[in-house]
This record gives structure tokens, C-alpha cells and sequence, in this order.
């Protein structure tokens, strides 16, 4: 099964996600679209600028990721399938690790895995749900 990605974002590791919102927005004219500010350390932050979108987040915000070479990611990848569910169980079929389905208190179902090379993958998709009980994520 393929499912169609609607799009692709990526999520940039901040330790000041105030101070890069002004870079991004003073340098290179992105505007926020939507904040957090009590999630993590620093926050999150959603920007965007054209048809071109970024998110800036706090490392305390996001699980324990893998490390290449010895060094944490600092960036995520952010996809936005049609169907996360049909998209999970696909993945798993072919027999990639992934983590469990949960629903964020933001509204979004969602997983992760990482790609050979160590690339933290999220997939989420928009939902109504309630959200499931994992420490805020």
C-alpha cells in the first residue's frame, strides 16, 4: 500500500526557539503561523514563508532520538500523510520499527521512526481525537 504525502515539514531543534523565530523572521521574512510557548524549554513555533513552512522546537520537547555519529539529530522531518493509521500499519507490515500511535494535546495522531541512516521521521495527521495519556506528546 502507498499512501499520499500531502506534505513535507521540517522541525528544527532550537535551544532558543525565541531567538530563532526572530532570525528566521528578520533575516529571511517568515512569519509564525502558530506558537507554544510552554512546550519544552523554549517552545515551538510553526513558520512560514510562501508555500515553504519550517517548525522550530525545544529538544526537551521531543523523545529520545537516534544519534549519528555520536551526535543527536537537529532536525525532524515532518510528514503529513493522508491516512496515518493505513500509513503505521503499512510501514509495519514490512517489518520497520516504529513507535506506537498516540494523539497530541496539539490534535494530531501521530508516529515516528527513524530511516537507515539515523533521520527522525514523524507522520501526523489532523484529528478530533481525545488525547492519549503520554506525558504531553
Amino acid at each position: 500500500m502507498s499512501t499520499r504525502m500531502n506534505e513535507l515539514i521540517p522541525m528544527l531543534l532550537s535551544g532558543d526557539v525565541p531567538r530563532s523565530i526572530r532570525f528566521y523572521g528578520e533575516v529571511l521574512g517568515f512569519r509564525v503561523v502558530n506558537e507554544m510557548k510552554d512546550v519544552g524549554k523554549s517552545g515551538w513555533a510553526s513558520l512560514r514563508n510562501g508555500e515553504t513552512a519550517l517548525m522550530l522546537c525545544s529538544p526537551t520537547y521531543v523523545p529520545e532520538t537516534p544519534t549519528i555519529n555520536g551526535r543527536h539529530n537537529q532536525a525532524i522531518y515532518y510528514f503529513h500523510p493522508e491516512n496515518v493509521v493505513a500509513l503505521r500499519e503499512s510501514i509495519v507490515a514490512k517489518g520497520q520499527p516504529v513507535s506506537d500511535l498516540r494523539v497530541t494535546f496539539y490534535g494530531m495522531k501521530e508516529f515516528e521512526m527513524a530511516d537507515p541512516d539515523g533521520h527522525v521521521l514523524w507522520f501526523g495527521e489532523t484529528t478530533d481525537e481525545e488525547p492519549t495519556s503520554s506525558g504531553g506528546k
